[in-house]
């Protein structure tokens, strides 16, 4: 894995108001943001999606797609336009499939990567309710070599959403692009302090700006 990036999960909160002061902020930053956008996209949710394109001439964005929480044959017409409209905005898409913490069968889960491959043209697969146990390591070390050898998307975000064993992260035998380790809002952050193997513990005292 060529770096970690700490993923915050800001998208929701992010459109309910500050846009305008928060783009222009992030837009003189370097960060990126990770947006789980799962709603379906119809008339009554299109502002959502609008606001994501909108956003994507300042910010570097990867907005997370979820038809059907990721298990589907078939898709409808309006998730094919909307991923497309997205694509010509330059945002980055990611499938989101869910493992349930190992207990889906590896035959499963390649089969949602593979739906996602056959209908829509995204970028990657973000794995959700994963593990943080090093005992878990060869499921998704088994998941990245089925995306590198046998798909056209090998780029993949794990989301245990709470810091793992080392060995998710370190050496060739990382089992994704990057991983979340932080699931929650900003105020929380601010008092987070990564913890080992699966501990997701805070201080009293606010975490600082480098």
């Amino acid at each position: 894995m060529n770096y970690l990036f700490l993923l915050i999960f800001l998208g929701l909160a992010w459109f309910f108001g500050y846009k305008l002061r928060l783009f222009k902020r992030l837009s003189q930053s370097k960060i990126a943001l990770l947006i789980p956008l799962y709603m379906y996209p119809n008339d009554k949710t299109k502002h959502y999606y609008q606001d994501v394109m909108n956003a994507s001439a300042h910010l570097d964005i990867t907005a997370i797609i979820n038809p059907n929480n990721g298990d589907f044959d078939t898709l409808s017409c309006e998730w094919i336009g909307t991923v497309n409209d997205l694509k010509k905005h330059k945002v980055t898409i990611l499938g989101y499939v869910y493992t349930n913490y190992t207990k889906r069968s590896l035959r499963e889960v390649e089969k949602n990567i593979s739906s996602y491959e056959s209908l829509l043209d995204i970028e990657g697969i973000f794995f959700d309710e994963v593990t943080y146990q090093g005992k878990d390591l060869k499921y998704y070390q088994s998941l990245r070599d089925f995306l590198t050898r046998d798909s056209k998307t090998p780029y993949s975000i794990l989301n245990p959403g709470m810091a793992t064993d080392a060995a998710y992260i370190l050496g060739k035998n990382a089992p994704a692009t990057q991983i979340v380790i932080f699931e929650n809002s900003y105020d929380k952050l601010k008092y987070y302090t990564p913890k080992p193997n699966g501990t997701n513990l805070s201080t009293k005292t606010p975490r600082t700006r480098d």
